[in-house]
């Protein structure tokens, strides 16, 4: 990377993506076209065979399922493929539609042309996995200074002011995976201690579960439910989901015009068994690490679905502290990745040498 090229951080997420970048001594986010800080890691092909990308491909989840894709992250160092009306698409080859969009926004943001690009990645991604984000870069145009782990990246944006030993638990559970990691600054290195979790649980299983629920009180059949229909009511409880109360009603559109009232009973019994899962990887990451819950020092919430009380509630229990939740757990990876973006030392940032 030339020094005085501008570079910005990217989280690449499975569900949604973020970009920011570091200017006047911090680091910003970068909005898309739509004046939204998340653009949905979406790809839809229109009735003109043109490809739609975040929000205008998002919104065609519900009225053109089939020709709309998402979650693709999950597979990448995959065979696996999607068709997009005559023509297959990797998930290599999607990430890089994400990558190219993210790009467009930030050069017309920032005003001018972007290259170089730090990337954050999940912790358990391996060499085959990394290698295809580096190759996904490269198709939308992009030279990957550096991959950094998605946990290093949100602690970075905490241990700035740090100048002693520290333990971080990250917990970061977005809306299609699900990771905790432990990780240690020691000596002015951040470093990851113990990483598990489960890459195929997230916030979207948690309206799934939900969504499972409102139709057996509607006595649906998913096997006969137009997929149309079973996404309008997957959108319907990830909007109740998000405000849920002791007691919180969700309203159902047309063709069903009702109200379905959950009660906090109800919904601790419909999450049981997604929230255990969760309890047992907080478990096996301290086990991992040779670490009691008394060790921790800092507890961080990363990802949207932590907004979620139960889920709050449940790690607090395990780690026997309170945590932490980022100013924003959908930004603070990408904010972290900004950081490492800037290409200064993290001396000449805060004072002190920090390594990543």
């Amino acid at each position: 990377m030339v020094n005085h090229e501008l570079a910005i951080g990217i989280d690449l997420g499975t569900t949604n993506s973020a970009i920011a970048v570091w200017r006047n001594g911090q680091a910003e986010i970068i909005p898309n076209s739509q004046g939204k800080y998340l653009t949905p890691s979406v790809v839809s092909m229109d009735d003109n065979e043109q490809l739609l990308v975040g929000d205008a491909a998002y919104s065609r989840l519900i009225t053109n399922p089939h020709q709309t894709v998402s979650a693709f992250k999950r597979f990448l160092g995959t065979e696996k493929c999607y068709l997009l009306g005559e023509q297959q698409y990797t998930p290599v080859e999607l990430c890089a539609l994400v990558l190219k969009s993210l790009k467009a926004d930030a050069e017309v943001y920032l005003e001018q042309s972007i290259r170089n690009v730090v990337i954050a990645v999940p912790s358990y991604f391996n060499d085959q996995q990394r290698e295809e984000i580096h190759r996904a870069a490269v198709l939308a145009d992009l030279y990957v200074v550096r991959l950094i782990n998605e946990p290093v990246a949100a602690c970075l944006a905490y241990s700035l002011h740090l100048t002693h030993e520290h333990r971080f638990l990250v917990f970061d559970l977005g809306g299609g995976t699900f990771d905790v990691t432990v990780v240690g600054l020691q000596r002015g290195t951040l470093e990851v201690l113990a990483a598990t979790g489960d890459h195929r649980l997230g916030g979207d299983d948690f309206t799934a579960a939900l969504s499972v629920f409102v139709m057996n009180q509607l006595t649906l059949n998913s096997e006969t439910v137009p997929l149309a229909d079973l996404s309008k009511i997957f959108q319907v409880c990830e909007q109740a989901k998000q405000h849920f109360s002791t007691e919180t009603k969700i309203i159902l559109p047309a063709p069903w015009n009702q109200e379905i009232v959950v009660t906090e009973a109800e919904l601790e019994q419909i999450w049981q068994g997604l929230l255990r899962r969760l309890a047992l990887s907080v478990k096996q990451v301290l086990f991992d690490a040779h670490l009691e819950s008394k060790d921790i020092d800092e507890l961080i919430f990363v990802g949207g679905a932590t907004r979620l009380r139960e889920v709050y509630q449940m790690v607090i229990r395990q780690v026997g502290r309170f945590g932490r939740i980022a100013w924003d757990p959908d930004l603070v990876i990408a904010m972290g990745a900004a950081v490492v973006s800037s290409g200064m030392t993290v001396q000449t940032i805060v004072g002190h040498s920090l390594q990543v």
